[in-house]
């Protein structure tokens, strides 16, 4: 080989091993001058003539070419890639217990205070906690009701990821009121139980203490019982047998946390703080965190308080108030005395002749009658008249509220309750209406065996109220009857009216069979 030809080979080498060149292209003729244009080895345009045809074929940019062109490289490469998932949707933050959903669904806000997706009823709406909603859009569901939601939109809710867990002041707030239901179960229980076994005719010594009787026991072991009794309060009495009678000053730390709160409510619990020597109380569902001394201070003014509610309730002057007109006495400065079931004006609060009729007779000489009738006639007697027929019974609007039609047709209205209800859970108030029954049955000499040879003012007055009550419905309160409301699942509490009433009145509205 010559060295001519040996040149010509290293040229055509240097030219294959080229990936891209410049040549010069004359679009308008060889006599024309030419553009210069970079192509690669595929003849694709990489730079050159403005950069207008870059990507494209050198021989599919003539005027002249007609058919379809050759796909550029970008797109080649993206089809030759495989295809990628979709993302998943962007994490959002969602109410306690909801779980995201992988599509959000559009929703408009509904007449119905819920929220109303395409394709729904016109008269239904999606409970607005049971969804997260973002920008106009559902974006979680609560946990559990993804099928449900799914059959009431029709079409297919995915979820992704997991449920939002509860926060730790949720979870505080549901400990505090499992706590408080505990609580108020297991009175009842005991409640429950001490009536039963008072209905028995066995009464426990302390319970005969707690509501100032005595067990049948001789003189001298009453005297001794008593003398315990009494010994025993003036050591729990001690250094604080003083009735409170002013009003107490609410601490001003607390008066500004309840200040925060348009109706503030504090169920009476401390929970321990997360530091020491701290505790935690919740107002109106909201966390507040206090010091031992500030402990303290709130549990001596809720005892001030306790003492100043009871010498005003007390010293008062009770008035019957028919219940739609409380609101006049509540204007004029009357209080409710939830034990009682009545309200009253408190101490130096002036009667006011618009509510003078609403007085009762609780003069002394009143009382002294009452305590001589008993007295000479052994117990006040039970009378009754036809009867009060109860014909119909309707649901009203208003939670938990009924309204009852007589015979004769008056209108009674009433809740749903229980026996303990109907006694605001005061089991003294209870036990005074039991052994009142029993005067009524004739055993009087039992009930001044238990009560050391004297029938207690309270009990007398009970006597009246339900006497008053048989009059007016026509029946006769039993101790019987007061234990088959205790198993009954139909209680009835009357709007007004009072316990002795509203026993009355269940009895009454047994005997109508509606």
């Amino acid at each position: 080989m010559n060295t001519q030809q040996r040149a010509i080979l290293s040229k055509a080498r240097r030219l294959l091993a080229m990936d891209s060149r410049w040549i010069t292209v004359k679009p308008n003729g060889a006599e024309n001058k030419g553009s210069p244009v970079k192509i690669d080895e595929s003849g694709r345009i990489e730079a050159g003539m403005g950069g207008k045809f870059n990507g494209e074929k050198i021989n599919e940019v003539r005027k002249s070419f007609v058919g379809a062109k050759t796909p550029s490289k970008e797109y080649l490469a993206a089809a030759a890639k495989p295809k990628s998932e979709k993302k998943p949707p962007a994490k959002v933050k969602l109410k306690e217990t909801h779980i995201q959903i992988k599509e959000p669904i559009k929703a408009e806000k509904s007449i119905f205070g819920g929220y109303w997706v395409d394709g729904m009823p016109e008269n239904s709406s999606i409970d607005r906690n049971d969804v997260t909603v973002k920008n106009g859009h559902i974006v979680g569901v609560r946990k559990g009701l993804e099928q449900a939601m799914s059959r009431e939109l029709g079409r297919t809710i995915e979820t992704v990821g997991e449920a939002q867990p509860l926060s730790e002041k949720t979870l505080a707030r549901q400990k505090a009121e499992a706590d408080t239901k505990a609580e108020q179960k297991a009175r009842s229980e005991r409640e429950a139980a001490i009536m039963v076994a008072l209905l028995r005719g066995n009464m426990p010594p302390e319970l005969a203490e707690r509501i100032g009787g005595q067990t049948k026991t001789s003189a001298a072991a009453s005297k001794s019982a008593t003398t315990t009794s009494e010994s025993t309060k003036e050591k729990a009495d001690t250094g604080n047998s003083k009735a409170v009678t002013t009003e107490p000053k609410i601490p001003d730390w607390y008066a500004e946390i309840r200040s925060k709160h348009s109706q503030p409510y504090w169920n009476g619990k401390f929970y321990d703080g997360k530091k020491k020597d701290t505790h935690r109380i919740y107002v109106s569902g909201k966390e507040y965190t206090i010091s031992s001394e500030q402990k303290a201070e709130l549990e001596q003014h809720r005892k001030d308080w306790a003492s100043f509610k009871a010498s005003q309730q007390a010293g008062g002057t009770y008035l019957n108030v028919p219940y739609e007109q409380r609101e006049l006495a509540k204007q004029h400065g009357a209080k409710w005395n939830p034990d009682k079931k009545k309200w009253y004006l408190p101490p130096g609060v002036e009667l006011a002749d618009e509510i003078k009729h609403f007085r009762q007779d609780s003069s002394p000489l009143a009382q002294q009658k009452a305590t001589a009738k008993q007295a000479v006639g052994g117990a006040v007697e039970q009378s009754s008249n036809s009867g009060i027929k109860i014909i119909s019974q309707t649901k009203l609007p208003v939670t938990n509220t009924f309204e009852f039609k007589t015979a004769n047709g008056d209108l009674i209205y009433a809740k749903k309750s229980t026996l303990q209800g109907l006694f605001g859970g005061n089991k003294q108030s209870l036990f005074r209406y039991i052994w009142a029954c029993r005067l009524f049955e004739g055993k009087k000499q039992e009930v001044l065996d238990a009560f050391g040879g004297e029938i207690p003012g309270e009990i007398t007055t009970v006597q009246q109220n339900i006497s008053q009550a048989n009059e007016k419905f026509g029946v006769k309160i039993t101790e019987a009857d007061i234990a088959a409301l205790a198993k009954s699942d139909s209680v009835y509490e009357k709007n007004t009216g009072g316990v002795a009433e509203s026993i009355a009145f269940n009895i009454a509205l047994k005997n109508s069979n509606i």
